[in-house]
């Protein structure tokens, strides 16, 4: 029973650790979302001057240059987000799992 016992206590201080760190990382991407998805909207906003600006300019080459390359960087930048909150939330998911198998011990 003994062993049994300090077999037990030793998992539980394992899944208090893990869950510490999947809260930290939780916490890192969350923060990296926020500032990706900033970023798109500072693009988009950025695009949409550039497009003022071209109806306004007579010369329209570079500035359709520049919106094709800011909707490239809006794509991957969509892209990375996407990537982002898919592994927020399996680490949520599994956050939740060892939380669920802490209570249970």
């Amino acid at each position: 029973m003994k062993t049994q016992i300090d077999t037990l206590k030793r998992d539980i201080q394992i899944h208090k650790e893990v869950e510490k760190e999947l809260a930290k990382r939780s916490h890192f991407c969350t923060k990296v979302i926020k500032r990706l998805k900033q970023q798109v909207k500072d693009l988009e906003a950025e695009k949409a001057e550039g497009f003022r600006n071209q109806n306004d300019s007579h010369y329209g080459k570079p500035a359709v240059a520049g919106a094709k390359k800011n909707v490239q960087t809006n794509k991957q930048n969509e892209e990375l987000i996407n990537f982002l909150e898919h592994k927020l939330e399996e680490f949520e998911n599994k956050l939740q799992r060892t939380q669920s198998e802490y209570e249970n011990l």
